[in-house]
């Protein structure tokens, strides 16, 4: 008997030390958007900010990221309102954005259309005069000068924790708790996250999961912080992605992708797909800079990878301009033609197993066709699930035929059911693209 509860403990403990944690079942066909409030609206208000989610509810968004929502140190902080990411209290909400009562309503309302929130959470470092420069200096790392300094020389706005100390450590840890358990959301999206130790991420998880399950973001591409996370960027699709837009590589490399993927990751590490970004929108360029004429058919591309796709605030809109970080620059909202394939491609993954999320979602399997290196063609399956994705990632209109197919299919765009087999001739104009679901 003994012997059995040694071996029960050292599992247990094995667990722990290596990461055991499940992505929450919710997660597994939704979508994440990531929300900058203080660029949202006019106000950059939670509350104003509010009154867009019917429109995301019903373009099919199933996961909101918030940036962060703490206040911003005025201490070396750079521009007119400070950078989100350098933070004076991680209790704290950031009064720009409203209450502590704005932000519980604007969960509850979230919560109440289906949806879910993660807020960002930047764990690697703080602004210059957080509370805890005062009342825990033993926190940061110091100069030999005994000063604190930035992790990065040119984030000269922030200064970095020291995670070799134990009280920083179980301070973390209480205050992510702290807003699972008093305010209700769904997990974090952890800034830099290769900069802080694993270790402290699977012991602020363990706590946390305590709590509730929780869904875990990291900026990173390292396939081991999948021991403490659900879900990883996919920075080098997204490089390849802007590589074929070019012209500078064919559809081929993303075969090449595929098999670093499946040596690097396992079935349930998901990968977050995304053509922007508040960091590439920002520093790097748009949407439409780095994809003019590619923009949809990447998008369609992001949901058919197995992966999970993001939208940053605006693509939907089509915006057209880097936005400011330490200042106000309000996205121009209007309608578009992206309005409608988000909504189809959202619904698309919430309903087809095929297109679920790590270990839920479907296999990838490469259907040959006559232009290899400009139609990149796809099925994902899963049971009696099949989807068919044909894009042509180039600049010129092709014509070709597909190998090795042979159904009824029925197109998701027009409706449109027909026969596809081996004999079919397709013409597609440049960066254009076919979604079919196998009928029988």
């Amino acid at each position: 008997m003994k012997r059995l509860i040694i071996i029960i403990i050292l599992f247990i403990g094995l667990n722990y030390l290596l990461g055991d944690f499940q992505a929450p079942d919710w997660s597994r066909n939704l979508s994440i958007y990531e929300v900058n409030v203080r660029q949202y609206t006019e106000e950059g208000t939670f509350e104003a900010f509010r009154q867009h989610l019917p429109r995301l509810q019903e373009m099919g968004v199933g996961i909101l990221w918030l940036m962060p929502i703490n206040p911003i140190s005025e201490l070396n902080r750079k521009g007119s309102l400070g950078s989100y990411y350098a933070s004076s209290d991680y209790y704290g909400i950031n009064p720009e954005f409203g209450s502590e009562e704005d932000f519980r309503s604007l969960i509850e309302d979230i919560h109440s259309r289906g949806m879910y929130v993660i807020i960002d959470w930047v764990a690697n470092h703080t602004g210059w005069d957080n509370v805890w420069t005062e009342k825990h200096p033993e926190y940061y790392k110091k100069d030999s000068s005994g000063n604190f300094y930035p992790p990065v020389k040119d984030w000269a706005d922030v200064i970095w924790l020291d995670y070799s100390n134990t009280g920083l450590r179980g301070a973390m840890a209480d205050v992510m708790a702290y807003w699972v358990r008093e305010f209700d959301i769904d997990g974090f999206r952890c800034d830099v996250a290769a900069m802080v130790p694993l270790d402290f991420w699977i012991e602020a998880r363990t706590q946390i999961e305590r709590i509730k399950p929780v869904f875990m973001l990291a900026e990173c591409e390292n396939a081991n912080y999948h021991q403490a996370f659900d879900m990883t960027y996919a920075w080098s699709a997204y490089g390849i992605f802007k590589d074929i837009s070019t012209g500078y590589k064919s559809v081929i490399e993303l075969d090449a992708y595929r098999m670093r993927e499946m040596r690097h990751y396992d079935n349930e590490n998901i990968r977050m797909l995304f053509l922007s970004n508040h960091d590439e929108n920002s520093w790097s360029g748009t949407m439409l800079k780095h994809f003019p004429e590619s923009y949809k058919a990447m998008t369609v591309l992001t949901y058919a990878l197995p992966g999970m796709p993001l939208t940053y605030s605006g693509q939907e809109a089509l915006n057209d301009r880097q936005l400011k970080f330490f200042g106000k620059d309000q996205i121009k909202w209007q309608s578009t033609e992206m309005d409608e394939l988000y909504r189809t491609l959202n619904k698309l993954k919430r309903g087809n197993p095929a297109l679920f999320s790590g270990s839920n979602g479907g296999g990838l399997k490469k259907v040959g066709n006559t232009a290899p290196y400009q139609i990149y063609s796809i099925v994902r399956e899963s049971g009696n699930d099949e989807l068919l994705f044909v894009l042509n990632l180039g600049a010129d209109e092709l014509e070709f035929q597909l190998k090795s197919i042979d159904g009824i299919y029925q197109d998701i765009i027009t409706g449109e059911i027909l026969n596809i087999d081996s004999r079919s001739t397709f013409t597609l104009s440049a960066w254009d693209y076919l979604i079919y679901k196998r009928e029988r």
